[in-house]
């Protein structure tokens, strides 16, 4: 419709704005168009803008709009210009227009009572929009922090802008905005932990449902998927239930749409994108668009007899980022992306720059790897895996794309505490660990959310029902090396005590006289923990913490296998050592936290441990797929050796090892001579007479039998 149009509701969107209203912070999110009417809004702007000061003139209304959904929509920390050249579709703004834009902006907010602070214009925006999509995430993490922090709402200012400080790091303008405005971003926290609560005890609710509130707009969920995280952080997923999603899959050579299910009611219905119509089902379906996806935007309609409703989606355009650990894409206009594993996909080939904190190996270099999709068209990849905690990208002349760990608390359970016992358990078929060594968890804590004075009271362990006896050890700051109050986070594990949990009380026996009385039984029994037994950490806000997608661990404590069988050092062959211990989530991520949390204070070079991944991909013992390790295979050669053995060339996890080992416990467990090109093995002697019993377990625990390991 034409500005005029657009000038009528605007106005009437303006004065119909509360008094008492105007001048809060977040005032004018609800005047702010949807992203869809956004760019119509725009569209109409860019054809008027040759002659912009008489036209706004006559529509001033939709100044202030265009004006405030820029800083809404598209500015990024110190570029609001940028964004705006962008928006009206120029290539820059030159400072004199700037000056005049910012003249008219103030004169027209005065008019319909918006407070425009003199020389602060575009923190004047950010005030009546509350916050910038770019800074949203930010946004996320005060909100983390509050739920974390008892009488969070009460404490002194000072407290709160060093929390603030603390939490947000360099983002100047967001912790300008939440200090100055600190009634606002107060309700603005509130609501949001009030719409976790609601959401925790309504499964039913999407973000359909949930996104009439003041701040809550859409754009928040599908720009800042991690919104989903903070909001349902047991299944994010769920929200985006009846919202379609673009999605790859690198297996089939598709890019396609992922379409929610319709309710029984409105079928028959269709899903249109672009010139492709589908029919629409009860059920979840997919649509395959592959070559359409290289475009801005994607719109969506959904056809039925109760009329039509349109989604906005974003597209791939020239290039995307694609989160293989969240599989989805990501807004590459945000401040912060977090670490992940990425696929960056193109349609051109683009050298992106990979110099800061992501692996690259020159023998294999993974950039612009030529692909086909299903429907013939032909794009590149490049695989983005990080190796530091900061990592940044480049995509040719572009600015760099920063990167940065999410702080949360995150829980993980590891068996072992150094290389030599890392090795000693297994995963049985009921999803129990069989270990040698209590399982220790290991916490990551945010130190911006939780104090490390404070974590000892905050993490409780539990061992089958009963608080267990022990304590949280430091580890090490992150980053290293620093003082704890520059530290952003840091790493603790439980250190159990002799007696993890109080002993059974001994048998009552009665002895009728001294001399039928036995010493034995009056001496201290030594304690037998082999069992079953269920391991789990409680915090006092939270409740439960979930170890991956398990809220406990269950685990078999057996008896040792003696020290002289294991190696004192396994060289390359800690990457499988690694992987056995994240066999469930296996991503480089936990690969890398899986490092930390066994070898310890143990120098392991994590790169060796990266190429020595990539060679049991290439020789068919596990298979990569997006940003997972999956389909472990281990496999065994069996020949004669000499003085009365025979020996085993092994390659696998060192969980299946382990299960052999405790079925016939062999003589020595080496680690093989390198050999150049290929993964990492093991030498496994047995006596002779122990042929068949190994074959046999081989064949029970599913190790191939093979003439030769590649």
């Amino acid at each position: 419709m034409p500005l005029a149009d657009w000038e009528k509701r605007f106005a009437s969107s303006l004065r119909e704005m509360l008094e008492d209203q105007r001048g809060k912070a977040g005032a004018m999110l609800p005047v702010i168009p949807s992203r869809d009417e956004w760019e119509q809004f725009v569209a109409e702007v860019r054809t008027a803008w040759w002659h912009w000061e008489w036209v706004f003139t006559l529509n001033p209304g939709c100044l202030v709009v265009l004006y405030d959904g820029v800083a809404f929509y598209n500015y990024r920390s110190g570029a609001f210009w940028d964004g705006f050249a962008e928006v009206v579709g120029v290539p820059i703004i030159p400072v004199n227009v700037q000056t005049a834009i910012n003249r008219s902006y103030t004169d027209f907010a005065t008019r319909f009572a918006l407070h425009v602070t003199s020389g602060n214009f575009v923190g004047s925006a950010v005030a009546h929009i509350g916050i910038p999509i770019s800074m949203w995430d930010g946004f996320l993490h005060v909100c983390e922090w509050a739920l974390w922090t008892d009488n969070w709402d009460g404490c002194a200012d000072d407290t709160w802008r060093d929390a603030i400080s603390r939490r947000l790091g360099g983002q100047a303008r967001l912790i300008r905005f939440l200090v100055d405005n600190r009634d606002t971003a107060t309700q603005f926290v509130r609501e949001m932990l009030d719409a976790r609560r609601v959401l925790s005890a309504d499964r039913t609710l999407t973000v359909s449902g949930i996104a009439q509130a003041l701040i809550l707009r859409v754009e928040y969920f599908d720009e800042v998927p991690e919104t989903a995280d903070f909001l349902r952080p047991d299944d994010p997923e769920s929200l985006f239930a009846d919202r379609a999603n673009l999605a790859w899959n690198e297996e089939r050579q598709t890019i396609s749409l992922h379409l929610p299910p319709v309710d029984s009611k409105s079928l028959p219905a269709k899903w249109c994108c672009n010139e492709r119509v589908q029919p629409a089902t009860d059920t979840a379906t997919e649509l395959a668009i592959n070559s359409t996806a290289f475009t801005t935007t994607l719109r969506l309609e959904l056809q039925s007899k109760n009329g039509s409703a349109c989604q906005r989606i974003a597209a791939i355009d020239e290039w995307a980022l694609y989160d293989e650990l969240r599989k989805r894409f990501v807004n590459r206009g945000r401040d912060l992306l977090p670490v992940s594993t990425y696929t960056l996909i193109s349609l051109q080939p683009l050298k992106p720059n990979l110099a800061h904190g992501w692996s690259q190996d020159p023998e294999d270099p993974a950039i612009d790897l030529a692909h086909e999709l299903a429907d013939g068209t032909r794009i590149y990849l490049s695989r983005l895996f990080p190796e530091s905690r900061r990592p940044k990208l480049q995509i040719g002349d572009g600015p760099w794309i920063h990167f940065a760990q999410r702080r949360n608390v995150a829980l993980r359970v590891f068996c072992g505490d150094k290389p030599r016992n890392a090795a000693r358990f297994s995963i049985l078929p009921t999803g129990m660990i069989c270990t040698e060594t209590w399982p220790r968890p290991f916490l990551e804590v945010p130190l911006s959310l939780v104090r490390d004075d404070d974590i000892p009271l905050e993490f409780t362990v539990w061992l089958d029902g009963t608080r267990a006896r022990g304590r949280w050890q430091f580890y090490e700051y992150d980053p290293p090396d620093v003082e704890d109050e520059k530290a952003e986070r840091a790493f603790y594990f439980w250190q159990w005590d002799e007696q993890p949990i109080p002993p059974p009380p001994p048998p009552k026996t009665i002895h009728r006289s001294f001399s039928a009385l036995d010493i034995r039984s009056i001496q201290p029994a030594k304690l037998n923990w082999t069992g079953e037994h269920i391991l789990h950490v409680e915090s006092r806000r939270l409740g439960r913490l979930f170890f991956g997608a398990e809220q406990e661990c269950k685990f078999l404590l057996v008896q040792p296998t003696p020290d002289h069988l294991w190696p004192n050092n396994w060289g390359d062959y800690m990457a499988c050592v690694l992987l056995a211990q994240v066999q469930d989530e296996a991503t480089w991520e936990e690969v890398r936290f899986a490092r930390e949390a066994t070898a310890m204070w143990t120098d392991i070079n994590l790169n060796a441990v990266y190429y020595q991944i990539k060679k049991l991909e290439q020789h068919g013992f596990l298979v990569v797929r997006g940003h997972r390790y999956l389909d472990f295979h281990s496999r065994i050669t069996l020949t004669n050796y000499q003085n009365n053995s025979f020996r085993g060339e092994f390659c696998g996890l060192s969980s299946k090892l382990y299960d052999l080992t405790r079925i016939v416990q062999p003589l020595k467990i080496a680690v093989a001579p390198v050999e150049r090109g290929y993964p990492a093995k093991l030498h496994i002697d047995w006596h002779h007479d122990k042929r068949h019993a190994v074959r046999d377990a081989c064949a029970k625990l599913k190790i191939e039998n093979v003439q030769r390991l590649w």
